[in-house]
């Protein structure tokens, strides 16, 4: 047998359009975002297709983080946030954090029931997910500010 996989990453600069909410300013920026795409198999289907489909997949992760940073990005105007977007983003955190504690707590209790090999790595899979998640969404929210770019005329708060 033969395995095969195909990676991909893309790293662009997107021309979009900032809205605040709260205030209503608006502006084009050009955003910075990177994305990655995966696929992989056992077999002979190494050919063009599952590379082009794997670049696909990469150019839509960039875009879609482009879009992330947009909507977490605070206002230059007012400084607020989106607050909807970032508390729809925090809960789903909240739930892929409490879902890993959860994991954690099973392969613990695996552990107690004598099945310590199975218990450790279930337990070991909770615990990355534990410390991952908090990190992960406070990295994409301070980061959105530093990956949009404003025009310069309008990047100054008014005072």
């Amino acid at each position: 047998m033969v395995t095969w996989a195909y990676t991909a990453t893309s790293s662009n600069v997107f021309d979009l359009e900032f809205r605040c909410k709260s205030c209503g300013f608006a502006s084009p920026v050009k955003v910075e975002a990177k994305g990655a795409g995966y696929q992989g198999g056992v077999a002979s289907r190494n050919d063009a297709a599952a590379a082009a489909k794997v670049k696909q997949q990469a150019a839509v992760g960039a875009q879609r983080w482009a879009e992330i940073f947009v909507e977490f990005c605070p206002c230059p105007r007012c400084g607020k946030r989106d607050e909807a977007a970032v508390g729809a983003y925090k809960l789903k955190s909240w739930m892929v954090g409490g879902v890993s504690a959860a994991i954690l707590v099973a392969g613990i209790a695996l552990c107690a029931l004598s099945l310590v090999f199975a218990g450790a790595a279930v337990a070991l899979l909770g615990c990355i997910g534990v410390i991952v998640a908090p990190a992960m969404a406070a990295s994409t929210l301070s980061s959105a500010r530093k990956k949009v770019h404003f025009p310069v005329e309008t990047a100054r708060p008014t005072t």
